[in-house]
């Protein structure tokens, strides 16, 4: 990878109680029917040294932010002081919670935060990724809950599995205003013809909606701890193609990544990735689209 390519994380996550292992990320969920969470994050102390090797310039941390001014600012100082790089927050929020408009409040008083998300296929209930007990995308009193967002000029998280793909481009062309970040790559499940081209369609619906970025991260999930480039590539170069450069970001989504394959490896996949596109194109998706987005400081 060329040492002068700048580098925005798209996607770091935040600390959870349990650490992540190379058998906690094995099966694919490519191949595989909704088997779990396979997903821990880091704290700031975690992230490898390669980091520093590749500039990287900036950080959009994702996950569960403490719901208080003094709880968040102290994360939020603690980042500065381990980093010293320009980062972003996108905070976990359930827009169904009594306490939302507070939450979101809160949230948008405090200038690093510049994303809220949910998780549109994890089943809390059941411990698996398939949509829960409410499927929020066609339930009314979520989407006017949506409505909420905009007070706030927040960038909007939804991380969808494929099969919900025609639901979430409803609800992205109902709501113009709303920036939506499609994590990861819309959830490609299984490799199939059919499924592929399900997926893709779906992809080609959300390319009309001007209000959607889409950020290529997660591989480890997708495709299995030790995925296969040939593969990935395959799915990969579609969501750019179809979106365009200016509408897709690179992440790492570590640290179940550093578990697959480590950070520096997978900053050369991404390389690879780029070989045929031009400095700007490759640019777009390493550092400029994340940039704007996100707005990091």
């Amino acid at each position: 990878m060329p040492q002068q390519q700048k580098f925005i994380d798209a996607h770091l996550r935040l600390k959870r109680d349990t650490a992540t292992t190379l058998e906690s990320v094995e099966t694919p969920l490519l191949m595989q029917r909704f088997a779990g969470d396979l997903v821990n994050g880091n704290r700031p102390e975690d992230s490898p040294r390669e980091r520093r090797d590749y500039h990287l310039d900036g950080l959009i941390c994702t996950g569960k932010i403490p719901f208080s001014p003094d709880g968040a600012s102290a994360q939020i100082r603690h980042w500065e002081q381990a980093h010293g790089l320009r980062h972003a927050f996108v905070a976990q929020v359930d827009l169904l919670d009594p306490d939302i408009e507070k939450t979101l409040a809160c949230y948008a008083g405090m200038d690093r935060i510049t994303g809220v998300r949910q998780l549109m296929a994890w089943d809390q209930v059941r411990r698996t990724y398939r949509p829960g007990s409410i499927n929020l995308l066609i339930d009314p009193f979520w989407r006017k809950r949506l409505e909420l967002l905009k007070r706030h000029d927040f960038r909007f998280g939804v991380e969808v599995l494929a099969y919900q793909l025609p639901a979430l481009v409803s609800v992205v062309r109902k709501y113009p205003e709303i920036g939506f970040t499609i994590e990861p790559m819309g959830w490609p499940l299984n490799g199939d013809p059919e499924n592929y081209v399900r997926w893709k369609r779906g992809l080609v619906d959300l390319a009309d909606c001007d209000n959607v970025r889409v950020d290529v991260s997660a591989l480890e999930r997708v495709f299995g701890v030790r995925w296969s480039f040939e593969l990935a590539s395959t799915w990969i170069t579609t969501v750019i193609e179809t979106m365009g450069v200016s509408r897709c970001m690179f992440a790492s989504h570590m640290t179940a990544s550093e578990a697959a394959s480590g950070f520096a490896q997978m900053l050369a996949r991404y390389n690879r990735l780029t070989q045929q596109l031009s400095e700007s194109e490759a640019d777009s998706l390493f550092y400029r689209v994340a940039d704007l987005w996100f707005r990091p400081k």
